[in-house]
C-alpha cells in the first residue's frame, strides 16, 4: 500500500474510533459525567494504542520510535528503541518506572 493510502487508512480508522466513543453507550455504574468522560478517553486512547500495536481494522502494527534521545540527539541509522507492538497491553497496567 503507498504511504498516502497506508495514512488514510491510519486516520480513517482514527475517526471511526473517535465516533464510536462519542456514541457508545458506557452503561457507567457511577452516573457521574467526571467518570464517562474519563471512560470514554481512556476508550478512545486504548483503541489508537490497539492501532498503533497493530490489532485493528486490519492495520498492520507500526513503529513507534523517538525522533531525539534524551539528550536531544537525533537517532542515528535506525537506533532509535521502537516501543510498539505492546502499547495497548500496557497502558492502564501497573509498570515499573524503566529508566535505563
Amino acid at each position: 500500500m503507498s504511504e498516502e493510502r497506508e495514512r488514510d487508512a491510519f486516520l480513517s480508522h482514527i475517526e471511526l474510533m473517535c465516533e464510536y466513543w462519542r456514541e457508545v453507550d458506557l452503561k457507567s455504574s457511577r452516573g457521574e459525567m467526571e467518570d464517562e468522560t474519563k471512560e470514554r478517553l481512556e476508550g478512545l486512547a486504548f483503541s489508537i494504542l490497539v492501532a498503533l500495536d497493530g490489532g485493528a481494522g486490519g492495520l498492520p502494527g507500526y513503529e513507534v520510535k523517538p525522533l531525539y534521545d534524551e539528550y536531544g540527539e537525533e537517532y542515528m541509522n535506525g537506533a532509535a528503541p521502537d516501543i510498539g507492538g505492546c502499547l495497548h497491553e500496557l497502558f492502564g497496567s501497573d509498570r515499573n518506572d524503566t529508566t535505563d
